[in-house]
Parts: C-alpha cells; sequence; structure tokens
C-alpha cells in the first residue's frame, strides 16, 4: 500500500512541476511583436512565415510554439530559425528528440503541432522565424475556394498581431467572406486587389485565431483538393448568415446609440430650460432686496465662498484659518521662499469660536499640538505626517459649512429633485458614451455625431453645476445681491478708502478681498492710510499671491 501511495505522489508531483515548469515559461517569456506573411499558390500550397519577437526576463532554454494544419491540411516542410535581436543572421534548429541546445521537438495533436525549441538564451530580445509549407488547407468546392485554418497559435499572448495573405490573382473583393468566431478585435482590409490584411488586437495565451475564409474558384485555378459542391454552398450560407447576424447585431447597436443619444441630449436641454426658467421666476418674484439681511445672517467668508463660488477643500481651510485670525482666535506665521510658501504655522490663541467649523479645526489643531508638543504648528507636517487625518478634517469643515448654509432657507425646495435628476443624466451620459464606444470599438464601425453630441451634453451639465446649480431661493437671491454687492465695491479704490475709514470691521472687508482677487489693491490702500488691520500684517508675506496660490509646498 504504501509503495503504490509513492508512486502516486510522484506522478502527482511530476505532474505539477511540469504544470509550475510551463507557468514559469509563459511568466518569464512575451511576446511584443507577431507578424505572419502567408503567400498562396495557385493550386493552394500556403507557405506561412511566422516572425515572433520575444522579450525575456530571465535565462531561458525552451521556448514553445504551436502551428496548425487544419482538417484538411498536411505540414509539407518546416524550418525554424532564431537570433538575438541585435543579431544579423537566423540560427537554424533541428527537429531531434534528444532536446539538446539548437534542436526543437514536434508533436501532432488534434490538427495542432506542439512544438518545444531548446536553446541557451539570455534576458533579454529574440526574433524567431518559423516557415511552414501548408498543403491541401484549400478546399476547392466548385464555385468557392475555402479556407478553415488557425492562425497565430503561439501559447503566449500578444497584441496588435498581422496577418498578411498574398494571392496570386486579382481577388473580387466584394465576392470575399470570412468569418471569425468573437471576432471583437479582428479586422481585414485590402491592401490592393492581391493582397489581404487581417489585424487582430488582444490574443489571450493559448488561443489562435480560427479563421474561415472564402475566395471565388479562379483566384486558385490549380487547386485540386476538392469538395462537393453542396457542402461549399452549407459553408458559404453558414458564414453569410453569420455576417448577416453580425451586421444585424451592428444595425441594431447603432439605433440604440443615436437614439439614446439623442433623447439624453434633449432631456439635457430640458432639464437646463426647467432650470433657468425656475431661477428666472424666482427673480421675478423678487420685488425688493432686504438690506438687513446681511447683518443678519453673518456669514463666515467660507461660507460666502461656497454659496457665491465652488471653492477647494483647502481654500475652504484657508478661509476658515483667516477668518478665525480676524477674530484672535489664531495667529498665523508663513515661511516663505520666493514666490512658494513652503510653510505656514498656527498658534491657537485660546479664545472661543462661534461656528460649528471653527470649532471644528481648533479641536483638531489642539490635537495636532498635543502630538507634536509644539507651540506654533507646522502646517506642512500637520498635512505630510498625518495626511489622511488632515484630508478628513478638510472634508469635515466642507460639509459643516454646506449645511450650515442650507439651514439658512437659501435654497429652492426644487433642488433636491434637480439634483437626482442632474446625478441621473450624468450617469446615464456616461454609461451611454462608454457602451458607444465599446461597440464602435468591437463591431468595427464609427458613429461620430452621438459621441460628440453624448460630450457635449457632459460639457453642458458640468457649466450647470458650475453656473447654475444649485438653485437660490427668494431669500438666498436676496443673500447673494446683497454680498456680490459688497464685494463688488471692492472694485473701487473710493470705496476701499472709505471702508477703511467708516467699517467697523475692516478685517472681514480685507478678508472678503481675498474673495474677489483683490487683496493686493486692499493692501496698497492700508499702507497710504493710517489704519492697520492685523490680519493685513499677517498676511502680508503672502499679500502678491491670489487665493489660490495659498498652496504649501510640501515635503
Amino acid at each position: 500500500m504504501t509503495k503504490w501511495l509513492w508512486r502516486i505522489v510522484a506522478c502527482l508531483s511530476m505532474c505539477l512541476i511540469g504544470v509550475l515548469g510551463s507557468e514559469s515559461i509563459a511568466n518569464a517569456a512575451e511576446i511584443s511583436q507577431y507578424d505572419v506573411d502567408v503567400s498562396i499558390a495557385a493550386d493552394g500550397t500556403m507557405t506561412s512565415k511566422e516572425n515572433i519577437h520575444y522579450h525575456l526576463d530571465k535565462k531561458q532554454k525552451l521556448l514553445p510554439h504551436q502551428i496548425a494544419e487544419g482538417d484538411n491540411g498536411e505540414i509539407g516542410s518546416l524550418s525554424i530559425g532564431m537570433k538575438a535581436k541585435e543579431a544579423k543572421d537566423y540560427f537554424p534548429f533541428a527537429q531531434s528528440p534528444t532536446k539538446d541546445l539548437g534542436t526543437y521537438t514536434l508533436e501532432g495533436q488534434s490538427n495542432m503541432y506542439k512544438l518545444e525549441l531548446f536553446n541557451q538564451m539570455e534576458e533579454g530580445d529574440y526574433i524567431g522565424q518559423y516557415e511552414t509549407q501548408i498543403q491541401d488547407a484549400w478546399i476547392n468546392y466548385g464555385e468557392w475556394q475555402v479556407l478553415d485554418l488557425s492562425f497565430l497559435n503561439a501559447p503566449l499572448a500578444s497584441s496588435n498581431d498581422t496577418i498578411v495573405f498574398h494571392f496570386p490573382e486579382a481577388v473580387n473583393q466584394d465576392a470575399v467572406k470570412w468569418h471569425v468566431p468573437n471576432s471583437d478585435a479582428v479586422s481585414l482590409n485590402w491592401k490592393n486587389d492581391q493582397e489581404l490584411v487581417v489585424e487582430v488586437g488582444n490574443r489571450p495565451k493559448n488561443e489562435g485565431i480560427q479563421l474561415q475564409l472564402v475566395v471565388p474558384e479562379e483566384v486558385l485555378p490549380n487547386n485540386h483538393t476538392k469538395g462537393s459542391e453542396s457542402e461549399g454552398n452549407q459553408i458559404v450560407q453558414g458564414i453569410e448568415d453569420k455576417q448577416q447576424a453580425a451586421q444585424a447585431e451592428i444595425t441594431r447597436q447603432q439605433r440604440i446609440i443615436k437614439i439614446a443619444s439623442v433623447l439624453l441630449f434633449l432631456a439635457i436641454l430640458g432639464f437646463i430650460g426647467f432650470s433657468l426658467w425656475k431661477k428666472k421666476t424666482t427673480a421675478q418674484r423678487l420685488s425688493h432686496v432686504d438690506q438687513t439681511l446681511l447683518t443678519q445672517t453673518n456669514w463666515t467668508p467660507a461660507m460666502i465662498a461656497h454659496f457665491l463660488y465652488h471653492p477647494s477643500q483647502w481654500i475652504t481651510t484657508l478661509l476658515i484659518m483667516m477668518n478665525l485670525v480676524n477674530e484672535g482666535h489664531l495667529a498665523l506665521r508663513f515661511q516663505t521662499k520666493g514666490k512658494q510658501i513652503t510653510d505656514i504655522y498656527v498658534q491657537d490663541q485660546h479664545a472661543v469660536t462661534q461656528t460649528h467649523a471653527e470649532s471644528l479645526f481648533m479641536k483638531a489643531l489642539k490635537i495636532q499640538h498635543n502630538l507634536t508638543g509644539e507651540d506654533w504648528v507646522s502646517m506642512n507636517e500637520w498635512q505630510t505626517n498625518r495626511k489622511r487625518d488632515f484630508r478628513q478634517l478638510e472634508q469635515q469643515l466642507v460639509k459643516t459649512t454646506k449645511r450650515t448654509i442650507r439651514k439658512q432657507h437659501v435654497y429652492d425646495s426644487v433642488n433636491k429633485g434637480l439634483t437626482l435628476v442632474w446625478l441621473l443624466l450624468i450617469v446615464l451620459s456616461l454609461g451611454v458614451l462608454v457602451i458607444s464606444i465599446y461597440w464602435q470599438m468591437s463591431g468595427h464601425f464609427t458613429l461620430y455625431w452621438p459621441v460628440l453630441l453624448l460630450i457635449i451634453g457632459l460639457i453642458i451639465l458640468w457649466l450647470s453645476y458650475q453656473w447654475l446649480l444649485p438653485l437660490k431661493s427668494e431669500h438666498g437671491v436676496a443673500v447673494a445681491k446683497n454680498y456680490r454687492g459688497q464685494l463688488n465695491q471692492l472694485k473701487d479704490s473710493q470705496q476701499i478708502t472709505d471702508q477703511l475709514r467708516y467699517s467697523q470691521d475692516s478685517g472681514l472687508t480685507y478678508l472678503y478681498s481675498w474673495l474677489t482677487g483683490d487683496n493686493r489693491a486692499y493692501a496698497k490702500a492700508i499702507e497710504t492710510s493710517p489704519y492697520t488691520i492685523d490680519l493685513a500684517e499677517t498676511m502680508s508675506p503672502v499679500q502678491n499671491l491670489t487665493l489660490k496660490q495659498l498652496r504649501i509646498k510640501l515635503k
């Protein structure tokens, strides 16, 4: 019993070694280029020249290959050569069961010959050349000459392969019929009336291209390998049925793409039209702007930025920090190198904050202070050493700011529905666009205008998010007009001077100037006036930069 058990274990081990060995070969070698040149004589004899460019990742002693002869074909001759890519001449291989270097073994199985080439190959690039003469593969069925044979049979995967057929006579291209199972990655094109080029995209390992090719009888006038006309008609009819089914599927796909793209574009236009109409009617219902709304809302600069613009997470954090400095809750110190900010140091002034977003930032700052033990916390180290935590803080600050804005009842009640419709249109447009491109690539057809229509629709949706959504309520329109009016005053140098002279909170107004990009003009006005603003002094090292340029160059 023990003896038989050891034999079974030994057999299984040998099988496992064989499998792992073949996988090792497949993983160590890859095909970078695969070209086949097929010359066809008038009697149907084919001479196939395969040129395969190999790349070896490590030393190799064996390379596998396969050559098909088909159900009716027969290999007449076979010659194999190989060379390093930079070498001039090919080294010829000889068939031998010894598996010595420079030999190959040949084993026929299921109309497919399996080869193993033995050689001492170092890591690098090699070119293998397999020249095969195949007889009787073309069958003369009277009216038609039919080839049914597998090409590109190397067991290693490849991409962008090419097969070129050279016919002995001019071919009526309209009369040619062909079929390849799973032909998504295969295309046929005529170079001239005697040369047919077959291009193959991605070809998986251990899979060849089973090609059925039908040409008129006069193309191979001396082919005496005959079959019955009825069988030939069945083959041709089968190919025609497959071609018609494939064409019908392409027509169906084209129809779906056209209808879906037009309907989606019309839906997008309808969505934009309704949103503009709703915005216009809201503005028309607003009889006057209540000037007291500005003081009643008491919005922070971060809230104003999110209500009127679309600031990034970092700009939201900056605005919160600057507002904390203006209110005396925080101290900032900039470290610069030329026009580049290398760090921002932050110090807690231990004052009570008023808004939830500011409280979140101050709590996170205290945690970072406790971790580092430094009085001045480095924003560079914070973002570098605790990148994930800082990113979560930025996200929380944005969410809290937006939530606070929504509580002010400044958005129209239809926004939830419009947002869902907007998201649905985005998803559907992207889905149809991806499917359209995939179908066109796999079916080898081109439809430009539906793709262009979908792209334009997506651009319109993106612009609507930037400039139209979310829709404001009457109260929101009033608030927006008040704040825009105040921000527009910063464009006038006289208005800036008056605000410095009469405004009770010129620091907040200076902060607003960063939102509009007028911070440089405001800083110059402060320099020529007898007034001082603490926030302006803090920002003086970077006063020539814009808000978007206040970004730290991280370590």
